[in-house]
């Protein structure tokens, strides 16, 4: 009989010194995140795909904003100024230069500035597993090279498809077009960027 007693008191106390000793009721200070919140959506509609990048320049995010792009189909045709403009620099354009760019500007980006994009859309040609978007954009990029403009703006030609494996949307082709002669647009971005 004292030996059950004994048993039983050795197990109250290991259990009531393991409660006091390791604050298991006792609320932590939460971690601060490692990273900052995405506001990326998952594009299961073309028009999302054009909202991801609008998300990924607000919040200088190089991952997000190459999600949009097609990996293996992925073109650029530059508007016809900034190739003249930029030559070989646009030449062969892929989903890595569209990477090496952004980083590029990211990088040339103070602390606290910010980035808009905004979209106009002007067509939509809905098909079963692609469409073709024409919108007109504004871009603004307060980055830090002295001798490339801050304000991109022209009109933009997309053609996004449909990956018939998990439903989502990605750029294939991209055809960047100035209104003007004049203006610096998203290819010239590209261009001062590329490097």
């Amino acid at each position: 009989m004292l030996m059950p007693r004994f048993v039983l008191i050795l197990l109250v106390m290991i259990c009531c010194l393991t409660v006091v000793s390791c604050n298991l009721f006792k609320t932590r200070t939460p971690a601060e995140p490692s990273q900052q919140s995405s506001n990326y959506i998952p594009p299961t509609d073309a028009s999302l795909v054009l909202q991801n990048m609008v998300n990924a320049f607000q919040d200088r995010d190089v991952v997000n904003y190459t999600k949009s792009f097609s990996g293996t189909l992925f073109s650029f045709e530059p508007a016809t100024s900034a190739r003249t403009r930029y030559g070989g620099e646009l030449l062969n354009w892929d989903k890595t230069k569209e990477q090496q760019y952004f980083e590029n500007v990211k990088n040339s980006l103070q602390a606290n500035a910010i980035v808009t994009l905004t979209f106009t859309p002007i067509t939509s040609t809905n098909f079963q597993d692609s469409c073709e978007i024409g919108t007109a954009y504004t871009l603004d990029v307060p980055h830090t090279k002295a001798s490339v403009t801050k304000r991109f703006s022209g009109q933009s030609q997309f053609t996004i498809v449909r990956d018939p494996q998990i439903g989502y949307w990605y750029i294939s082709r991209w055809v960047d077009i100035g209104a003007n002669s004049s203006d610096s647009t998203w290819s010239d971005l590209k261009g001062a960027f590329a490097r």
